[in-house]
């Protein structure tokens, strides 16, 4: 189970959708075009994930197999940039404090020294959609405090409760905050 940690904050929060190609291989098809689920939206072919202001804070894509790759800037909840990891797969790998664990589906980022659960991407099938996805799970810290908080069927972000179960194509930037 995901387990969330930290404060949020308050913060008002833009939405601005944007553009990257996503494939991914399933055990049902050679090569599918993946969507990220993150609060119930399915985003594909987005050039960035997740943008604070200009800088782009977490980037999720597909390696080599399908497996789920991701570039992220790690923040602490006063704001302080902590790291930044650039995670190519598909292997397991320690990283200054940090575990990325590989299984066949999924890739988790954890913190050593608290077991606190970072990131988690897993990938699947969306049978209703009938597209291959990527589920996301994050607990992320942004360069203001706020603790972004997401799993594929929840999102702490007001502006994007509002629109649930939509399907976002050929975006630059999935989420902007």
């Amino acid at each position: 189970m995901f387990k969330f940690s930290g404060k949020s904050a308050l913060l008002l929060i833009s939405i601005a959708f944007n553009s990257a190609l996503l494939s991914a291989r399933t055990s049902s098809a050679d090569s599918d075009t993946c969507a990220l689920r993150i609060g119930t939206n399915h985003y594909i072919n987005c050039k960035k994930t997740l943008v604070w202001q200009e800088e782009e804070i977490l980037h999720i894509g597909n390696g080599p197999g399908g497996v789920p790759v991701f570039s992220l800037k790690i923040y602490n909840p006063s704001g302080k940039l902590v790291t930044e990891i650039d995670y190519t797969g598909p292997e397991t790998a320690m990283v200054s404090g940090y575990e990325i664990i590989r299984s066949d589906n999924a890739t988790t980022l954890t913190e050593t020294s608290t077991g606190r659960i970072i990131l988690h991407l897993e990938t699947g099938t969306d049978e209703k959609k009938n597209m291959c996805t990527i589920n996301v799970w994050a607990d992320i810290f942004m360069p203001d405090g706020f603790c972004f908080q997401v799993t594929p069927e929840t999102i702490n972000v007001p502006h994007l409760q509002y629109m649930q179960n939509s399907v976002l194509k050929n975006m630059g930037i999935a989420i902007l905050l």
